[in-house]
């Protein structure tokens, strides 16, 4: 990252999101930019990255309040093996023919 701050459309991108994905989690309070007097939004390197972990959690299957709340407490696991518990439990249930 060469920027000191990132508009939500750039956050956006780096996330993989859409911009409105970006101004609800702001609305939710969990990830909340620097804003100007105009309201516009400037997205720090620290806010990217918090994004990326709530990206992450949410692809694995967080619900936003369960990804806030998993950010706010740390889980000291990678969400990566997060992602990996969550696909072997379902092959499990799967093979035990449960949904």
């Amino acid at each position: 990252m060469d920027k000191l701050y990132y508009t939500v459309g750039e956050a956006a991108t780096m996330l993989g999101v859409a911009p409105s994905t970006l101004r609800y989690w702001d609305r939710r309070g969990v990830l909340v930019p620097s804003k100007r007097e105009s309201g516009r939004r400037y997205y720090t390197a620290s806010d990217i990255e918090k994004g990326r972990r709530v990206a992450e959690l949410a692809r694995a299957g967080y619900t936003l309040e369960g990804a806030a709340r998993r950010l706010r407490r740390g889980s000291g696991v990678a969400p990566e093996i997060v992602e990996e518990l969550r696909d072997l439990l379902h092959l499990v249930r799967k093979l035990r023919g449960r949904p």
